[in-house]
């Protein structure tokens, strides 16, 4: 779970928590205390059960809130809106908790009193923790992939393999008899590869020129196409030499890149993938990824295409998402954090998780990433979203 995730979950429910307490004062009749009082110590408003009530009720949408905001709870309000709504909340606990502060001086007269040591000792603090963590998940993406698309799907290591440590790994493809074609990226160090899977030894390698940084792979009509990052140049070879067969330009970065056997499909690391010709690169359609509140998704990379859903990584995260190729709504996530102690996301922004492959004879997925000394073959679970 997200730091933010869990950060939301922890609020709401001392929203919740609070809420409840206010609930039983209102059905008692009592108001957790006595009086508010002014400058001079004299009471002037003394809460009632209807205003106990409301203020019950207030906490309990502020649960809510925070519960949507983060993907705790599916909404049917747009994400923007919810973000306000959170802004508010977060500032009204803070500015409730500023003004508390200020008037501490002011209860010198009444310090002794119930409300006075619950207000500035305990409510007034709690406020201020609640205000700025409130507007701490209005600043920060809402929720982890796993809370707005469900758990993930389970998975299983098949087999471990060495990988080049050095390979700055971009793109992925898995080929009969035992063989990956990889991408990898950097200035002056970008090329294509053949590798044999079981060993990690590297065969065949066509380098691309010392200005242009590689992106994803994608076989495709017995062609092998290679993005480049900025250049808007993809480079076309021949599967079996890797021999350099043409180019064709494209407008926008190239990042990842994976064919359904019509179109090749194209990530800009944003939440919008590209259905294009294989001849033209001109842009067929465009998908917008969503989760199932309608969040998108950016940062989207490498791309494999699976029976009808695109497999997507999220830039430096361990999430392989699944997508439906038609309406690009998120149908699932893999999440292999922790499948390679000292490269997960939460210890490196750099050598992240970054190649996907699939075996189509099995089934099987083959999972490395930037720099990783191992290749993961894994098993999904047979569960369907």
């Amino acid at each position: 779970m997200l730091l933010s995730s869990a950060v939301g979950a922890v609020v709401a429910a001392v929203y919740a928590a609070l809420a409840a307490v206010h609930l039983v004062w209102a059905a008692g009749g009592t108001t957790g205390g006595s009086a508010i009082p002014t400058i001079d110590g004299h009471p002037t408003f003394t809460p009632g059960r209807a205003t106990t009530l409301a203020v019950a009720l207030a906490l309990a949408a502020a649960a809510v809130t925070v519960m949507l905001r983060v993907g705790l709870l599916d909404s049917p309000i747009p994400p923007a809106v919810v973000r306000v709504g959170t802004v508010l909340l977060g500032l009204a606990f803070v500015l409730r908790a500023i003004g508390d502060f200020r008037l501490v001086g002011f209860f010198k007269t009444v310090r002794n009193s119930r409300f006075a040591i619950n207000d500035t000792r305990f409510f007034s603090p709690l406020c201020l923790g609640l205000g700025s963590a409130v507007l701490w998940l209005a600043a920060v993406p809402s929720g982890s992939p796993a809370s707005q698309a469900g758990a993930p799907r389970g998975y299983s290591i098949v087999a471990r393999y060495p990988h080049d440590p050095a390979a700055y790994t971009q793109g992925l493809v898995h080929r009969p008899g035992g063989v990956l074609l990889e991408s990898t990226g950097l200035y002056g160090q970008s090329d294509v590869r053949r590798v044999t899977l079981k060993t990690g030894v590297v065969g065949e390698v066509t380098p691309l020129p010392a200005d242009r940084f590689g992106e994803g792979l994608a076989l495709h009509g017995g062609s092998l196409y290679q993005l480049t990052w900025q250049s808007g140049i993809a480079y076309i070879y021949d599967p079996g030499t890797l021999k350099r067969r043409d180019s064709v330009a494209y407008t926008g970065e190239g990042w990842g890149l994976t064919s359904d056997g019509t179109s090749l499909i194209m990530s800009d690391g944003s939440d919008t993938l590209r259905f294009r010709d294989p001849a033209t690169f001109k842009v067929r359609r465009a998908i917008a990824v969503r989760f199932k509140t309608r969040e998108p998704v950016g940062k989207l990379n490498e791309l494999e295409y699976v029976g009808g859903e695109i497999f997507a990584n999220v830039y430096q995260s361990d999430w392989v998402l699944r997508i439906d190729a038609e309406s690009g709504e998120v149908r699932g996530i893999l999440d292999f954090g922790g499948l390679l102690p000292g490269f997960g996301s939460a210890e490196t922004s750099e050598n992240v998780l970054n190649g996907i492959a699939v075996d189509e004879s099995s089934g099987h997925l083959f999972i490395t990433g930037k720099r990783w000394p191992t290749l993961f073959e894994i098993k999904l679970d047979a569960r369907r979203p």
